[in-house]
C-alpha cells in the first residue's frame, strides 16, 4: 500500500470516529441538559436551547485552546486562560449530568437562578473569547509586523489584558 494512501486512511478513520463520538456525546449531553433546564422551570419550547448554548460554548473554548496552541509565536497567558475555561466547562457539564442522574426531583431557588444565568454567561464568554482569539491570532491588526521578535509579554493580547488590569 502506498504510504500516502495509508496515511489518508488513518486520517479518515480518526476523523470519522471522532465525528461519531462527538455526535453521540452531544445527544447524551443534550438529554441531560434539556432535563436540567426543565427542572429549572424553563418552558418546554425553550429548554432545548439550553444544552445547545452550553455545548457550543464549550466547543468554542476547546477550539480556541487547540488553535492558540498551534500559533508559531508565544501568546503568554492566553492558552492557560482557555485551558482553565475548558476544564471548568467540562467539570460543570460532568457535575450537571451527575446531578441529573441522581433524579433530584426539584431544584432549590439558588440552583434555578444559577441555571437561568448560564446562557447569559455563555454569551459573555463567547464574545470575550472571540475577541481574545482574534487578537491572539491576528497580531498584525494591532501593528505587529515582525512576529519572530515577539516575547510573551509583548503580544497584543497580553498588553491589552495588562492595561485592563492596571
Amino acid at each position: 500500500m502506498n504510504p500516502w494512501t495509508a496515511r489518508l486512511s488513518v486520517n479518515r478513520v480518526a476523523v470519522a470516529s471522532a465525528s461519531v463520538l462527538m455526535a453521540l456525546a452531544a445527544v447524551a449531553s443534550f438529554a441531560f441538559g434539556h432535563h436540567l433546564a426543565r427542572l429549572a422551570g424553563t418552558s418546554s419550547t425553550m429548554a432545548w436551547l439550553w444544552p445547545i448554548v452550553v455545548g457550543c460554548t464549550v466547543f468554542q473554548i476547546a477550539y480556541c485552546f487547540v488553535m492558540v496552541g498551534t500559533l508559531p509565536y508565544r501568546t503568554g497567558i492566553i492558552r492557560p486562560y482557555f485551558a482553565v475555561l475548558l476544564l471548568g466547562g467540562v467539570a460543570a457539564g460532568v457535575f450537571g449530568n451527575v446531578f441529573i442522574a441522581t433524579d433530584p426531583g426539584a431544584l432549590s431557588p439558588a440552583a434555578r437562578t444559577v441555571i437561568a444565568a448560564v446562557p447569559s454567561l455563555c454569551l459573555l464568554l463567547v464574545v470575550l473569547n472571540t475577541s481574545i482569539f482574534f487578537s491572539a491570532t491576528r497580531p498584525w491588526l494591532h501593528g505587529v509586523d515582525d512576529l519572530s521578535r515577539l516575547r510573551a509579554a509583548e503580544t497584543p493580547v497580553v498588553d491589552a489584558a495588562g492595561r485592563l488590569l492596571s
